[in-house]
């Protein structure tokens, strides 16, 4: 389906990660670097889990603005801009022991581990795949949008621990330059 087709949308995703320094072997032996992206097939990419909501910002890091004379004012003439940034929030309806690596910036952690230390860990760092599907598609469709990018990953909230709610982990992945990072429609 294209994106050219004008129609209503309910968009499903789902993400995966692969940590920055992690061993990969798709599309050939190598590790986890903003100039080292891991193929899709590569079996290191960790499943986030349920996606239940997500936003995307795209915002100026610096506009200027221009003016020409106009009769009796000054109108804006131009708006310039110097850069982007672009960060990707998202809510999880799943944890597991990654997310807690993740909102206690541990050192790593695996599904055997039993301790951790809080604060031990460094930024987190790494290769963000956001697969974007549509209500008319089916398991198994190719997506209708997929960004791949090399991302600085944080928690924002979502270890909210009374009430008897399901705990629902939310991120935020600020997009870092990378020549890999692509969006495929």
């Amino acid at each position: 389906m294209a994106l050219a087709t004008l129609t209503q949308r309910i968009l499903s995703s789902h993400a995966n990660f692969f940590r920055e320094g992690d061993s990969f072997t798709v599309p050939g032996a190598g590790t986890c670097a903003r100039a080292s992206k891991p193929g899709a097939a590569d079996g290191g990419w960790i499943d986030l889990g349920i996606v239940e909501a997500c936003d995307l910002k795209v915002e100026p890091i610096k506009e200027q603005k221009t003016y020409a004379a106009a009769p009796g004012r000054l109108q804006v003439y131009d708006v310039l801009t110097a850069g982007h940034e672009m960060a990707l929030s998202f809510t999880l309806a799943e944890m597991h022991y990654w997310h807690v690596e993740l909102m206690l910036r541990t050192a790593k952690l695996t599904n055997a581990s039993t301790q951790a230390n809080p604060l031990e860990g460094t930024t987190f760092r790494g290769w963000l795949k956001f697969s974007h599907y549509d209500q008319s598609q089916v398991p198994g469709a190719t997506a209708l949008l997929i960004a791949d990018w090399f991302v600085a990953l944080k928690c924002t909230g979502g270890l909210t621990l009374a009430g008897g709610d399901i705990l629902k982990p939310q991120f935020e992945a600020q997009q870092l330059y990378s020549l890999y990072n692509t969006v495929a429609i």
